[in-house]
């Protein structure tokens, strides 16, 4: 269904071309990739960090490695040839893994991107807390008419149901894993741990769901989300610096290219993490809120000069 969907997306933003409202022209694509960002910078920073494979993709993915039996035969590092042809082969795997799940997320991230920027902002409509739902389905309506809002309704159910679905398999091995590093379990044995695992899907599922029932704003919610996994980038990254450095065997590292364009991606994430982390500060704590013109006007001036008292004629 999800694939459905985004076959849906696709076909709509191939029929935005043949209307006369929506349809997008080469200067939208241009002045779309020109160097500039939003006036809230929390929502470019947001953006980068959830869109495409994004942070928590980058954390869940080697629970899939390990679970999928990834390198699994490989054995010990015994120095020997067929040890590392086990190893490369693996890496092989995994590069193939990277780069098709690349094409896929940028492919569709694009047509997202695409048809909601035609559609919801040449009609100049925002997405709030208050209208997600009718405005997104817009999306659609433009290609398909009043049927778009039902593609909507159920792709949008299937995308957030696979959402949560692989979302909270993979932050409960993570609420497991978290138990044990900060030492509040201690576990004897692998069914401790899988038992944990299941007590974390089902507290992180009622979690989720008493904050949305507390603050109702969704779209706000998922722009807090989308800050704090730009936050952990930057850590991720110096993550697999360090690992690379530490716990690879040298025979396995990628071209000196590789890390060049791995340890310029660490720091670009670390100054925009940074950078970010400091607007967020200094508007929140330094910013002055200037007086309204009306409590200006009305607050009494210290410099008026004084009234003059009149005399009384003689």
């Amino acid at each position: 269904m999800v694939v459905l969907f985004t076959f849906f997306t696709i076909l709509a933003l191939v029929s935005l071309q043949f209307t006369e409202n929506f349809a997008i022209s080469a200067g939208d694509i241009g002045s779309g990739l020109t160097f500039a960002l939003p006036e809230d910078f929390a929502i470019a920073f947001g953006a980068f960090a959830i869109i495409g494979v994004g942070t928590s993709e980058l954390i869940y993915y080697p629970y899939w490695c390990i679970e999928k039996g990834y390198a699994r035969n490989t054995g010990k590092n015994d120095n020997t040839i067929g040890w590392l042809d086990r190893a490369l082969g693996w890496l092989n795997v995994m590069r193939w893994d990277a780069w098709v799940s690349c094409a896929i997320y940028t492919g569709a991230t694009v047509a997202f991107y695409l048809l909601g920027a035609a559609t919801l902002h040449g009609a100049g409509k925002e997405i709030t807390n208050d209208d997600v739902i009718t405005n997104l389905s817009a999306m659609y309506e433009g290609a398909f008419g009043e049927f778009g809002k039902t593609i909507f309704s159920v792709g949008c159910f299937c995308v957030l149901f696979s959402t949560v679905f692989a979302a909270t398999a993979a932050n409960a091995r993570l609420f497991a894993d978290g138990a044990s590093v900060f030492k509040f379990k201690k576990y004897q044995n692998e069914d401790e741990r899988h038992y944990m695992v299941k007590v974390g899907a089902v507290v992180l599922l009622v979690l989720a769901f008493i904050i949305y029932w507390a603050f109702g704003k969704p779209v706000s919610l998922v722009f807090m989300g989308a800050f704090a996994q730009g936050a952990l980038l930057p850590f991720l990254a110096f993550a697999a610096i360090y690992f690379l450095y530490t716990r690879v065997d040298r025979k396995l590292h990628p071209d000196k290219v590789w890390k060049v364009f791995l340890t310029l991606s660490a720091i670009c994430m670390a100054i925009i993490g940074s950078y970010g982390a400091f607007n967020a500060v200094k508007d929140r704590f330094f910013t002055k809120k200037n007086e309204t013109p009306a409590a200006a006007e009305a607050a009494p001036s210290t410099n008026a000069a004084p009234a003059a008292v009149e005399q009384p004629k003689e």
